[in-house]
C-alpha cells in the first residue's frame, strides 16, 4: 500500500512538473525575467523591459537593482503609443506613472490637514491598485484647470470663512503636492542614472521629454513648449552639477579645518550629491575637551566636547590609514586601523550651502530647521492672515529674512529639503557600495529628521511599488480600463485634427450639457489615420533635430548628419503640415551646420513652406550662406538672384514670387 501510494504522489509530481514548465508565463514573470536577463548582461543599476499590449501599445518599464532586494524594483513605467505597428517614427508616448506614488491613506489624508503638523505620523505598508498617472505627456495641461479651480475657488470664497476654512485645504494640499513631488524627484533621479547607461528602450529625445514634463509642473510650466521646457530642464541640470561641486569642495574644506574626515556619497559619472562626515575616536580620545570648534556651515554642536561619542554604542566602520593619513588596505605594511564614528549627513545639491539632512546625534534639531520655513509661513497666513500678496510690508519683511538667510547661508528659513531627501532614497537604491548597515542607519536617521507629513517609511517602498506594478500590468492585459482611456485620447487627437477650436469646444460643451451622454467621436477612417499618421512622424522628426540642437554646438562634428538630413528631407516633402515653429528649429539647424549638403537640405526645406515666416527666415539665411550655395539656391530656382523667394512651380509657376519688403 505505501509502495502504490508513493508511485501516486510522484507521478502526481511528474505531472504537475510537465504542467509548470509547458504553462505560460504571465506578463509580469516575463517583465521581472527580461529584467534580470539585462541584468546578468551588463552590470548595470537600471534596466527597461517592454510589455506589449493588444490594443497598439507597449509599457515600457524602468527597474532598479538593489543589492539588498532578490528581485528588481519596478521605479517608473511610460506607455508608448503604437498604433499597433513597429515603427517607431509614428510613435507617441501617453502616461507616465511613479510606482513609489501610492495613493494617499485616510489617515495620510487627516494628518496632511492638521496645520502646524510636520512629522510624518502614518505610512503606507501595501497597495494593489494601480498608481495614479505621474503625468499625461499628450496633454500635460490636463492638471491646470484643476488647480486653477481649487486656487480661485480658496482665494474667493473659502478664505473669508475663517480659519478653519483657511487652515486646513491649504495645509492639505501643500502636503499632498509635497508628497508628489517627492515622489517625482527620486523617479527623476533614477531616470537620469538610466539615462547614462546608453540604453535604447527610451530615445534620447523622449527620455528628455519626461524628465522636462515631470520637473516643470507649475502653472506656469503647462504654458511653456516643450523645447523651452526642455531647455530649462537642462539649464536646472547644469546648475545642479555646479551646486553639487561648489557645495562638496566648500563642505570638504571645512570637515578639514574641524579635524573632520569627509566622504562624498554619490552614483558613477556625477558629481556627489550626498556627504557623509565622520570623526575619528582615536582623535577624539586624544582631543577631547582641547580643541575648538567653529559649528558655522555644519550646523551641529562640538563633536570634541560631547561625552555620548565617547560612549558611542552606535553604528561604526574601520578604515586603514598610512602615516600620511592616506586611505589603504589592511594589508600595507604601515596600515593601522582607525574607528570612524558617524556625525552628520549632508545635501549638496543646495543652493548657497550644504544642507543638513541627518545628525547621528539628534534629528530634533534638525527636523526644526526644515521645519522653520513652514512654521513662518504658517504663522504669518493662518494665525495673522497675512499674505504677499495683499500686504505690502509683511511682503518686504518676508523678501528681507529670505534674502539675509538665504544668502547668507544660515540654516534656518531656508527652500525645502525635499529633493535631498528624495535623491537620498533613489541614492540607497541603487549603490552597492555602501555597507548595508550604513543604508538602514542612514534611511532611518533621515525619516525621522524631514519635515513631511505625508511620506511612506523607506522599509515599505519598494513592496509597495512591485504590488502597484503588478496592479497596473494586470490592468493592462485582464482588463479593459487602460484601453478604454487611451482610445478616449486617441479620439481627442483625432478632434485636433479634423476640427478647430470652436467645434471642439462646441463638442465639449455639448458633453457637458448631456451630463456625458453626448461624446463626439470620429470614424477612423484611412483618411484620418493618414493624417494622425503624418502628424505623429512630423513632430518625431521635428523632436530628432531638437534634441540634437539642444547637445551639440556644431552638428556636422559632434553628430551622425544622415538622420538629421533624413529629417530635414521629411519635412521638406510634407511642408505643407509642418507648423511655423519648425522654422526655427530649421534655422537653427543651418546655422550650426558647415556641411553643404545639409544646409542645402534646410534651404530647400524652408522654400517647400510656403509662410511669411519661412520667407523671412530665407531672406536672412541668404545674405549668411556662401557664394556657391547662393548660387546654386538661384540655379535650383529656390530664389531668384536678386532674393526673390519662387514659388512651388518654379520660375514661371502659377503663384506669383513673394517680393522681399
Amino acid at each position: 500500500m505505501n509502495r502504490e501510494t508513493s508511485r501516486v504522489r510522484f507521478l502526481g509530481c511528474l505531472l504537475l512538473a510537465i504542467f509548470a514548465l509547458e504553462a505560460p508565463a504571465s506578463p509580469l514573470q516575463d517583465q521581472r525575467a527580461a529584467a534580470e536577463r539585462a541584468r546578468s548582461t551588463s552590470e548595470t543599476r537600471v534596466t527597461a523591459t517592454r510589455l506589449s499590449l493588444d490594443f497598439g501599445a507597449e509599457l515600457i518599464t524602468l527597474f532598479v537593482h538593489s543589492p539588498e532586494h532578490p528581485v528588481p524594483i519596478p521605479i517608473l513605467s511610460v506607455l508608448r503609443d503604437t498604433l499597433g505597428d513597429a515603427d517607431r517614427e509614428n510613435d507617441l508616448l501617453r502616461y507616465v506613472w511613479i510606482y513609489t506614488y501610492a495613493p494617499p491613506t485616510l489617515k495620510q489624508r487627516i494628518a496632511a490637514a492638521i496645520p502646524f503638523l510636520y512629522h510624518q505620523v502614518a505610512t503606507r505598508r501595501k497597495a494593489d491598485s494601480p498608481p495614479p498617472i505621474a503625468v499625461d505627456l499628450a496633454h500635460p495641461k490636463r492638471p491646470l484647470w484643476e488647480k486653477t479651480s481649487r486656487l480661485i475657488l480658496q482665494n474667493a470664497v473659502l478664505d473669508s470663512k475663517g480659519w478653519l476654512f483657511r487652515a486646513l485645504p491649504r495645509t492639505k494640499q501643500r502636503n499632498l503636492e509635497e508628497y508628489r513631488e517627492a515622489q517625482i524627484a527620486k523617479a527623476l533621479a533614477i531616470l537620469s542614472l538610466y539615462e547614462q547607461q546608453n540604453a535604447s528602450a527610451l530615445t534620447e529625445s523622449e527620455i528628455v521629454r519626461i524628465k522636462a514634463h515631470l520637473s516643470q509642473q507649475s502653472v506656469l510650466g503647462a504654458f511653456l513648449r516643450e523645447p523651452t521646457l526642455a531647455e530649462l530642464t537642462l539649464r536646472e541640470a547644469q546648475k545642479s552639477r555646479e551646486r553639487r561641486a561648489t557645495n562638496w569642495d566648500f563642505l570638504r574644506q571645512r570637515a578639514e579645518e574641524e579635524g573632520l574626515i569627509f566622504e562624498p556619497l554619490g552614483v558613477p559619472g556625477e558629481p556627489p550629491s550626498h556627504a557623509l562626515l565622520w570623526i575619528s575616536r582615536e582623535a577624539l580620545q586624544e582631543h577631547f575637551g582641547r580643541r575648538a570648534f567653529n559649528t558655522r556651515f555644519l550646523n551641529i554642536k562640538n563633536p570634541w566636547t560631547d561625552e555620548r561619542l565617547r560612549r558611542w554604542s552606535g553604528y561604526t566602520k574601520t578604515i586603514y590609514l598610512d602615516r600620511e593619513n592616506r586611505r589603504v588596505t589592511p594589508e600595507h605594511p604601515e596600515a593601522r586601523a582607525v574607528t570612524l564614528i558617524p556625525l552628520a549627513l549632508y545635501g549638496l545639491d543646495f543652493p548657497k550651502i550644504p544642507i543638513l539632512l541627518a545628525d547621528f546625534r539628534s534629528a530634533l534639531h534638525v527636523k526644526a530647521r526644515d521645519a522653520s520655513g513652514k512654521m513662518l509661513t504658517d504663522s504669518a497666513r493662518y494665525l495673522l492672515n497675512l499674505s504677499p500678496y495683499g500686504d505690502l510690508s509683511y511682503l518686504l519683511t518676508r523678501s528681507l529674512v529670505n534674502y539675509v538667510t538665504r544668502k547668507k547661508g544660515i540654516d534656518l528659513n531656508q527652500p525645502s529639503r525635499l529633493k535631498a531627501h528624495a535623491e537620498l532614497s533613489a541614492l540607497l537604491l541603487t549603490d552597492d557600495q555602501l555597507d548595508p548597515q550604513l543604508k538602514a542607519a542612514l534611511a532611518r536617521k533621515a525619516e525621522k529628521a524631514r519635515a513631511l507629513v505625508v511620506e511612506n517609511t523607506f522599509r515599505y517602498q519598494p513592496a509597495i511599488a512591485a504590488r502597484q506594478h503588478e496592479a497596473l500590468v494586470r490592468a493592462a492585459t485582464e482588463t479593459s480600463a487602460l484601453a478604454r482611456r487611451l482610445e478616449r485620447d486617441r479620439q481627442r487627437e483625432y478632434r485636433r485634427l479634423m476640427h478647430g477650436r470652436a467645434a471642439r469646444a462646441f463638442f465639449t460643451l455639448a458633453h457637458v450639457v448631456t451630463l456625458g451622454l453626448y461624446t463626439h467621436r470620429e470614424e477612423l477612417t484611412p483618411e484620418l489615420r493618414a493624417r494622425s499618421d503624418l502628424a505623429r512622424r512630423m513632430a518625431f522628426h521635428r523632436a530628432q533635430l531638437e534634441a540634437a540642437l539642444r547637445g551639440s554646438l556644431r552638428l556636422d562634428e559632434e553628430r551622425d548628419l544622415a538622420p538629421l538630413r533624413a529629417s530635414v528631407e521629411f519635412i521638406q516633402r510634407h511642408a505643407d503640415v509642418a507648423g511655423p515653429e519648425i522654422v526655427d528649429v530649421l534655422r537653427e539647424a543651418f546655422a550650426r551646420s558647415g556641411d553643404p549638403e545639409f544646409r542645402w537640405a534646410c534651404v530647400r526645406a524652408l522654400a517647400a513652406m510656403r509662410n511669411e515666416k519661412a520667407r523671412r527666415v530665407l531672406l536672412a539665411l541668404q545674405r549668411e550662406m556662401d557664394p556657391m550655395l547662393r548660387e546654386r539656391t538661384a540655379q535650383e530656382g529656390v530664389l531668384a538672384p536678386n532674393g526673390v523667394m519662387r514659388s512651388r512651380g518654379g520660375p514661371s509657376g502659377g503663384e506669383p514670387p513673394l517680393r522681399e519688403p
